[in-house]
């Protein structure tokens, strides 16, 4: 569960003394969303560089936790969430058995996330990155990322240290059948997501910044449609 964020101060500070002669960073495509949460929580020196991701799930439930749902004639109390959601009592309340029932599941399936209109949004749609869509908070978080992956290959390039960046899909974005249970958890529905703009990105981030990617997408679709079910049911 590492992402860009986190692999750079691993690389900084465990990478580097080993001396390796090749960096390879294999990028999940979850990475964008938790990039995007943690370089929230990150802590930075007077440069504004980030030497630390603490662990704080209460601050990192503020970022994460859904939205209440309710009728469109309540819409106007939203804005009220963003001061509720850090408070330790609200998210103690909130996580309850009494509160998930009345105030809705945290972890949200394909449906709930339609319903809620919440589809895109990266903050609780972990996946939005894979969907061929674009939006403002989209690209936001990709930009965070792609920065995180940049920084990482100009580390390896200050000692000396050749960088290639590797990239594989989701279940979903190999076929329908693949990994029905296991998409779910991720709230991601039934079917198969054929955008390739998750990897077109990465591909021109390679292009423009002058190191190798490694796409797989490709390779995971033929030996899938060749050879069945690469993924676990769940």
């Amino acid at each position: 569960s590492y992402s860009p964020l986190l692999e750079y101060l691993l690389l900084e500070n465990v990478g580097l003394p080993l001396e390796p002669d090749l960096v390879v960073l294999n990028f999940d495509m979850t990475d964008v969303a938790d990039d995007y949460i943690r370089s929230r929580l990150a802590v930075r020196d007077r440069r504004g560089r980030v030497t630390a991701v603490p662990s704080d799930r209460r601050r990192e439930a503020s970022f994460v936790l859904p939205p209440v749902p309710k009728p469109e004639w309540l819409r106007f109390v939203e804005p009220a969430e963003e001061w509720l959601h850090p408070l330790a009592i609200y998210q103690a309340a909130r996580k309850s058995g009494l509160g998930r029932r009345w105030l809705g599941p945290l972890n949200l399936g394909p449906e709930e996330i339609e319903a809620r209109g919440l589809v895109g949004d990266i903050r609780y749609d972990r996946l939005a990155n894979t969907r061929d869509l674009d939006n403002p908070r989209l690209r936001e978080a990709w930009a965070t990322t792609t920065r995180n992956v940049v920084a990482i290959r100009d580390l390896a390039r200050s000692r000396g240290m050749a960088f290639v960046l590797v990239t594989y899909p989701h279940a979903h974005q190999v076929s329908a059948s693949e990994s029905p249970l296991g998409r779910r958890v991720l709230g991601i529905g039934p079917g198969f997501f054929a955008s390739e703009r998750p990897f077109q990105i990465l591909e021109a981030l390679g292009r423009d910044e002058g190191f190798p990617v490694v796409n797989l997408l490709r390779r995971f679709r033929d030996e899938s449609a060749r050879t069945g079910p690469l993924f676990r049911h769940d």
